[in-house]
């Protein structure tokens, strides 16, 4: 771990720690000295673990902590996003401005950028690193001199692929005719109470009715799961896109839409590896090669540009995809072609842990770390 990503790992869950933003916790790191012995102390501290580390600060900061009103409801739940994506941010902003990454570090922390990105209301954890670095020039300067923004193509053609959002609507139409019983996209209604993280309005599928919803489809990323949910069993005459929208009191789409909301991945594909079947998560014995031919036909319907994504959810559809023989094959049909895996939203696993795992996933996909 470098002397930066350490630094930010310290502030972010510090705040996880005292429940306080992380711009604050950096001023009072800054003002008591405790930054600059992060860095002047770092082989001894780098290798504290977590616990000992926040032990080590909170008697460091005792007489600071004494004059502070710590929050007894939880506000802070994302630190380990900000945490990683962070020290890309204060690269970038270094690289623009060429001054040393303490003085970008400073800048950054110091900005309505970082006080908005520490605001768990704005969603803004989830977004990539040139997006903040992005809003952070533009509070600063008032435009973009995309000549001083310096980032490698490849890094550039990740967050073009999450820019090139929208379809037409006769391809949405033609899209819902041919994979609509069993597909969907990774757009929901937003919850009557505004707590993404409930079921409210999961399976209300008005929200595709709007034709403003299809300048936020993004068909460059696919989530891809096993087959469609039981919902389809007790629905008559289901629905078009009602696949991962499952409205039951038991369905755990819910989750899915908790963990991408905020994030590049809002808008994308979503189908299933087994389309003819109705089974349980973790049933893959019917995966072969009929699913593969299948699952190319339908996504060369789709209007993606190169490299297109692929999120498998679930170690089985991962396991089945990265074959070598599927793979190749794969990269035959979609060259450049990415996969990585997300744990099925399914599977016994918090919403706010399966938040925090999608979001450090969209940073991995889009910011290229």
């Amino acid at each position: 771990m470098s002397e930066l990503s350490f630094k930010t790992f310290c502030i972010e869950f510090y705040s996880k720690h005292i429940q306080k933003p992380g711009p604050e916790v950096y001023e009072l790191f800054r003002t008591s000295g405790l930054l600059d012995m992060l860095e002047t102390d770092y082989e001894d501290l780098h290798g504290m673990g977590m616990e000992a580390l926040m032990q080590f600060f909170d008697e460091y900061l005792a007489k600071e902590l004494k004059e502070i009103q710590l929050s007894a409801f939880p506000i802070i739940e994302h630190n380990l996003v900000r945490a990683t994506v962070t020290p890309e941010i204060v690269r970038l902003i270094s690289k623009y401005y060429k001054i040393s990454e303490n003085e970008a570090l400073q800048r950054f922390y110091q900005s309505k950028t970082a006080e908005n990105y520490a605001d768990e209301d704005t969603g803004l954890y989830g977004q990539s690193a040139l997006h903040i670095v992005g809003l952070f020039i533009m509070e600063q300067d008032g435009n973009i001199d995309e000549s001083r923004l310096q980032y490698d193509n490849k890094l550039k053609h990740k967050e073009d692929v999450y820019m090139n959002n929208g379809i037409s609507y006769e391809t949405f139409k033609e899209i819902e005719r041919k994979f609509g019983n069993h597909a969907s996209w990774a757009i929901w209604s937003k919850p009557q109470s505004g707590n993404w993280s409930s079921k409210e309005n999961i399976g209300d599928l008005s929200v595709f009715d709007n034709k403003q919803v299809l300048k936020e489809l993004n068909p460059n990323v696919v989530f891809l799961s096993i087959c469609r949910s039981r919902e389809y069993e007790v629905t008559t005459k289901p629905p078009a896109w009602l696949n991962f929208h499952d409205g039951r009191s038991i369905g755990q789409d819910y989750k899915l839409r908790y963990a991408l909301h905020g994030t590049p991945f809002w808008g994308s594909y979503i189908t299933n590896l087994v389309v003819t079947e109705i089974c349980e998560h973790g049933s893959h014995s019917t995966f072969n090669d009929a699913c593969y031919q299948s699952l190319m036909n339908e996504l060369q319907e789709l209007p993606a540009k190169d490299p297109l994504v692929i999120i498998a959810l679930g170690t089985s559809v991962y396991q089945f995809l990265t074959k070598q023989r599927i793979f190749s094959r794969i990269l035959l049909d979609f060259p450049g072609c990415r996969i990585f895996k997300l744990t099925h939203y399914s599977s016994f696993i918090n919403p706010e842990k399966y938040a925090d795992e999608a979001r450090l996933l969209a940073h991995t996909v889009f910011c290229g770390d």
